[in-house]
């Protein structure tokens, strides 16, 4: 079961998040990641986050640590 809402870290490493199917996922569990202060993405074939976007929400706890690695 999927708890992504509540997560307030989320590891994402080691996912090929580049390929199209495994992006389109990311983007969908970037949206539930409403609590999330704490995200990694390492080794996981993104070469750029500019496309990406961090909702901003309204909790009290916003995105703090984002850690990412580019091939």
């Amino acid at each position: 079961m999927e708890n992504w809402e509540n997560a307030e870290s989320a590891n994402l490493s080691y996912q090929d998040l580049g390929h199209p199917y495994q992006k389109k996922e990311f983007q969908r569990v970037l949206r539930r990641l409403l609590r999330c202060e704490n995200l990694q993405l390492i080794e996981n074939s993104l070469q750029d986050l500019s496309n990406v976007y961090f909702q901003e929400t309204s909790q009290s706890s916003s995105l703090r640590t984002l850690i990412a690695a580019a091939e």
